[in-house]
């Protein structure tokens, strides 16, 4: 009896709160602090690097992400972004630069995640000529810096370095980078119809994956 009504209460306090809000600041602070340690981790001298020459060098994927803090976490603000829209990939292309910006860009956001709740989330802002809600706004902003990070940590493991997200990873455990990694094994191609299609099995296939071939993947991944 006792059990039952501790589930039952637990259930209730969980239904009165902001489970939804809840799961996307959560969320947003894993891919916040996993792109800042990116950005961190990445030399200066390979801010330019780029997989392919017709896809963004590894600074513009910083400033990419940093301008978009700005233009998608604006209207969940009630406010409207004042610089033009590619404003940080347009000025800054050194990691001493794009640092501090990225961090003011999240700092920025961090407020209208901090101030979600499921509620609030219904509310109705502009976005342009369109109408959205705060939930669209910020959960829009969250899967494209999703996104963004899957772009650089293939840009971090060509220039030899463990993507954060992997820092900490135990054997055997599947990761995000993992997931993409096995996505690029698709796109690469069937090569190969009788190897396992186990994500484990295809990551490490995947980090041999040469320059040509990731960049391949690239074409299609960094232009979002």
């Amino acid at each position: 009896m006792a059990l039952a009504i501790a589930i039952t209460g637990g259930g209730t306090t969980w239904a009165q709160g902001n489970p939804l809000s809840a799961d996307v600041k959560k969320d947003y602070k894993n891919v916040r602090d996993y792109f800042v340690r990116a950005a961190e981790k990445m030399p200066d001298a390979d801010y330019a690097f780029k997989p392919s020459p017709d896809v963004r060098s590894f600074g513009q994927q910083v400033a990419h992400v940093a301008d978009d803090q700005y233009n998608l976490c604006a209207p969940a603000k009630g406010e409207t972004r004042q610089a033009a829209y590619t404003d940080i990939e347009n000025r800054l292309s050194k990691k001493t630069d794009l640092i501090p910006a990225l961090k003011d860009a999240f700092a920025y956001c961090d407020a209208a995640y901090d101030a979600l709740t499921d509620a609030s989330g219904r509310e109705i802002v502009k976005f342009g000529k369109s109408d959205k809600t705060k939930f669209a706004m910020l959960n829009w902003n969250l899967w494209h810096t999703w996104e963004h990070y899957g772009n650089v940590v293939v840009y971090l493991r060509i220039k030899g370095l463990v993507p954060p997200s992997s820092e900490r990873t135990q054997a055997g455990e599947l990761n995000f980078e993992d997931i993409i990694g096995f996505a690029a094994y698709n796109i690469r191609g069937q090569q190969d119809q009788s190897a396992s299609h186990d994500p484990k099995d295809a990551t490490p296939d995947c980090r041999q994956i040469s320059a040509p071939v990731v960049a391949g993947v690239m074409k299609q991944a960094a232009q979002y």
